[in-house]
């Protein structure tokens, strides 16, 4: 799967929001999988397509990928 070259991490009480490579979701990960990758973070796109309203709160680098960790209204999260 191609990755984007920019996510959004959202997580709420140890979930996280996943979308698959088409940027549908979300989806449950799996836990003990081994092999390719079927679910990534969404794209700030993405996320807007969710109806999710956010605001940056820190950003990073991880091999290569922009990982935007946002503040969001938790009434509109999917969990």
């Amino acid at each position: 799967m191609d990755h984007p070259p920019s996510v959004l991490y959202l997580e709420h009480d140890g979930k996280v929001l996943l979308v698959d490579k088409d940027g549908n979701g979300p989806f449950l990960p799996s836990t003990n999988r081994i092999g390719t990758t079927k679910y990534r973070f969404p794209t700030p796109e993405e996320a807007n397509g969710l109806d999710l309203t956010w605001v940056v709160k820190n950003r990073f680098h991880f091999m290569g990928i922009e990982v935007i960790n946002p503040k969001i209204g938790l009434g509109k999260m999917i969990v």
